[in-house]
Parts: C-alpha cells; sequence; structure tokens
C-alpha cells in the first residue's frame, strides 16, 4: 500500500496545506476579514518574533 519513499508524503502533506492556506485566503479576503496566522505569518497578520529572539 504505501509503496513511495517517506520524502513523497511529506511533500505532499506540504503543498496540501499550502494549498488550503490559499483557498482560506481566497475566501476570506473578499469577505473583508483578515487571514489568520494559523499557518504561520501572513500579510494581514505578519509573524510576531519571540522577545528573546530580538
Amino acid at each position: 500500500m504505501f509503496e513511495l519513499p517517506a520524502a513523497a508524503y511529506l511533500a505532499f502533506v506540504t503543498n496540501h496545506s499550502i494549498h488550503h492556506r490559499g483557498q482560506l485566503a481566497t475566501y476570506l479576503r473578499p469577505m473583508g476579514a483578515k487571514v489568520p496566522n494559523i499557518y504561520g505569518g501572513s500579510f494581514d497578520e505578519p509573524m510576531k518574533m519571540p522577545a528573546a529572539a530580538h
């Protein structure tokens, strides 16, 4: 059943997540909402660095 290398499955999951982030932005922005930073920073809500990282 699982015949591909683990890297191929990891690439699929990454691409799938990127696709859904774009899909979420496509639905929210025309309605005037901000895209949440649930996947990391976005143009609407940049990623905030921890205070210790500065």
